[in-house]
């Protein structure tokens, strides 16, 4: 893609693990694309979240089928599968930097999404004002999230993204699954359906 091409797009990234890829994020997709007038969003599943590392995960190829599975539909969703095929720790900020130069994107047509919490923990993170050089940050409020110890100079630079604010969890899909409760409504019948045929979130 030429810089003429990309100097208009208004591109999207939403990264996370993804384990399951549930509805709450897909509405939230949907809300950040619309709100942003987005030409396209890339799902951005990670291989090694740096902050779920303690974490056990479920294997990379399961979680990018259905990350796909859950996208198919939407003509301007898109999985991007770099932090898969790099390996290792998964940092945004080299995300951002390789996504960068390959699309030829600048901070004012890339649009990075994260969580309240997240920014919370923004400070933590690997190059966090280079971070936000790269891309503009969006921020999608949430209710657990605690913002007071958030740096007024983090706060300036970032945007907030009025979202439904949906208490559903990958985590709580999982033991749902695990303990044999119901969690079919909560995902894409073809996420569910995934889950149960691969097995996945049943006990060890």
């Amino acid at each position: 893609m030429s810089k003429r091409e990309t100097d208009n797009l208004r591109i999207g990234l939403f990264g996370g693990t993804f384990d399951p890829p549930h509805m709450g994020h897909l509405i939230l997709a949907e809300v950040f694309y619309e709100k942003y007038r987005l030409d396209r969003l890339l799902f951005l599943p990670a291989h090694i979240p740096p902050h779920k590392m303690q974490v056990a995960s479920s294997p990379v190829q399961d979680r990018l089928a259905m990350v796909r599975l859950s996208t198919r539909s939407h003509p301007a969703f898109e999985v991007d599968d770099s932090e898969i095929r790099r390996g290792g720790i998964s940092y945004t900020v080299d995300t951002l930097r390789w996504l960068s130069e390959k699309h030829t994107l600048t901070r004012q047509n890339l649009y990075f999404l994260i969580g309240g919490d997240s920014l919370a923990d923004l400070h933590s993170w690997r190059r966090p004002e280079e971070i936000l050089t790269l891309a503009t940050i969006v921020v999608a409020r949430r209710p657990e999230a605690e913002l007071a110890a958030v740096s007024d100079e983090f706060k300036s630079q970032v945007r907030f993204l009025d979202a439904p604010q949906i208490s559903l969890s990958s985590q709580w899909i999982r033991e749902q699954v695990r303990s044999g409760q119901p969690f079919e409504s909560y995902v894409l019948p073809e996420v569910a359906d995934y889950i149960r045929k691969h097995h996945l979130y049943q006990p060890q």
